[in-house]
């Protein structure tokens, strides 16, 4: 899991990683709240 703080930052990543050649099985874009709902 990586986190960033700004969702543009997060798709020039998922950019990066497809351009890299690594073609992901899945990516998913979770929000700071859900994630505390899940951790707490």
């Amino acid at each position: 899991m990586i986190n960033f703080s700004i969702i543009e930052s997060a798709g020039a990543a998922v950019s990066e990683i497809i351009s890299a050649g690594i073609i992901p099985n899945s990516m998913e874009m979770i929000d700071d709240f859900s994630i505390n709902a899940v951790v707490y």
